[in-house]
Formats: structure tokens, sequence, C-alpha cells
């Protein structure tokens, strides 16, 4: 019998490919994700996964991970870019450069949330190459994402910019109509909560920017409904969102 794992802490559990909703929109971004969760190192290193809030680069990220740390006996680190910049810092107070190199450059996977952060930051980007040097050399993942395209990183050094011209790129778009629906039917699912579609549907078609927005205010909705023990309705959706819908 096959014993299941527990995810390493910095991973979500609920961030796994069986729970992102793929369409037209990100479906390229999807496929490349897989790809690499089978074949880490190999296919498409480094991954740098850019676009705006919101819009489900993190989920992608740690489905990466996840599916690598179930599937194989690979070590994975996840880490935002501020985290490895406090780490880095911490590491140079205490003497204990080797120790961080070593985390971070013997792993087998490593994921680097919101990159931008190392942005004016000259003596953490100098680390980051060498990390990256390290990984991509002993043929390790290494997955990125950024809330802005490569040619806007103004404050980043060349060589490093280079660095990520070398793998590969995709922009995440922000999610369609039939996705924004499928994804707030599959929460309503999830929580065991009525939504009539009328509702779900006003909601949609009215947030059209993130699922960070789109979720926040079904969640609004939906404890209104709980706290004063009401159904859902579409008067009540018009009444409690005013601000957001139409």
């Amino acid at each position: 019998m096959k014993i299941e794992k527990k995810p390493p802490f910095q991973l979500r559990d609920d961030y796994t490919f069986e729970k992102y909703i793929i369409s037209e929109n990100n479906n390229y971004a999807a496929n490349v994700a897989i790809a690499i969760s089978r074949n880490p190192g190999n296919a498409y290193n480094p991954f740098y996964i850019y676009g705006s809030v919101g819009l489900g680069k993190t989920h992608l990220m740690q489905a990466i991970g996840n599916y690598i740390y179930e599937n194989s006996n690979s070590k994975v680190i996840y880490v935002t870019a501020e985290n490895f910049l406090n780490e880095y810092i911490q590491a140079i107070m205490e003497k204990t450069l080797s120790a961080f190199k070593k985390k971070f450059r013997n792993t087998d996977v490593l994921l680097i949330d919101d990159i931008q952060f190392f942005q004016d930051k000259t003596g953490v980007q100098e680390e980051f190459y060498h990390t990256y040097n390290s990984l991509i050399n002993a043929k390790k993942q290494l997955v990125v994402t950024c809330d802005r395209p490569l040619t806007e990183l103004k404050k980043f050094s060349d060589r490093l910019i280079n660095c990520f011209e070398q793998g590969i790129r995709v922009d995440m778009q922000p999610p369609c109509y039939e996705i924004r629906t499928a994804l707030l039917k599959s929460i309503a699912k999830n929580r065991n909560v009525n939504i009539p579609d009328e509702v779900i549907s006003i909601i949609c078609k009215n947030i059209l920017s993130n699922f960070r927005h789109l979720i926040g205010v079904l969640n609004t909705l939906i404890s209104y409904t709980e706290v004063m023990n009401k159904p859902i309705t579409l008067e009540i959706a018009r009444q409690i969102l005013k601000e957001e819908i139409q």
C-alpha cells in the first residue's frame, strides 16, 4: 500500500494540478508546468511565470512542487524572494553563508515567488546568480514567478536577465468568463453552499481582473449569509456587493 507523503511545509496541499482550472488563457502555462513536473531539470529550465497578482502563478508553481514531491524522492524548496533575501541577510550576520548556499544550491527543485523583490538589491542578485548556475549546471529545476515581464525588470543585472532568457517564459492572462464561473461553482461545491447560477453569473460578469478578487467577493457574500443565516439570492448579492457588481 502506497503511503501518502505530506508536502513540504512551505507548500499548500491544495495547490495541485487537479485543483488548477485550465482554460485557453492558461493552457500553455499549465502544459509547460505539467511537462516540467514529469521531467524536472531536463525540460524548460528555468521556468519564468509572469503576470499580475491573483492570476494563479503561485498555484501553478506549487503544483509543480507538489507533484514532484509526491512522485519522487526529490528535495523541493519553495520560498518567496523576500524570505530568500531575509535568510541571506541572516546568514551574513550569523556567518552561516556556507549553510545557506548548501541549502539552496543542493536542492533538486527550487521555487522562488515574486522575483521582482530582488530589484535594486545587488547583493542578493549576485548570490541568486550563483545559485542559478549551480542548479542549472547540475540539471536541477528552477521555477520563478514575477509580476512583470523581463523587459520591465530595469534594476536587474544584465546577466540575470540573460539567465531567464535562456529558459521558457509564460504570460499569465486574466481568466475568461467560463473559467471564472467554473472556479466559483467549484468553491461553492467544496464549501457545500448553494449559490444560484444567476448570482454566480452576475459576479463573473463584473469581476474580470483576477482569481484573488473573484474569490474575495464570493467569500464576502458567503460569510454574510452564513452570519445572518440567510440563503444566497440575487437580491442579497446585489445588496451586499453593490460596490462590486452592477
